[in-house]
């Protein structure tokens, strides 16, 4: 199975981000916009509503990662050496 195909199950899915690719895509749009430089507008309960939301979507896909790797530590044969910063495999 190839890894994007494992990856794209992970994350806490709803019915306006059904899948990875859609809640990747709300993700970069939201990250647009709240880094953008602009004056605060009336609405700001409103955003800091959606920024609430937003955040929770990407830590649950952030832990489920993490769960995700997790393992892989256990499994690897990798030498000291060959896992130094710097070294190629």
């Amino acid at each position: 199975m190839f890894a994007g195909l494992r990856l794209s199950s992970l994350g806490r899915f709803t019915a306006e981000f059904p899948d990875a690719d859609a809640l990747h895509h709300a993700l970069a749009r939201w990250n647009r916009r709240r880094l953008a430089v602009q004056a605060p507008g009336d609405d700001w309960q409103a955003q800091l509503n959606e920024d609430h939301k937003m955040l929770r979507l990407e830590g649950a896909f952030v832990e489920a990662f993490r769960e995700h790797v997790a393992p892989w530590p256990q499994t690897s044969r990798a030498t000291p050496a060959a896992s130094s910063p710097g070294s190629r495999r």
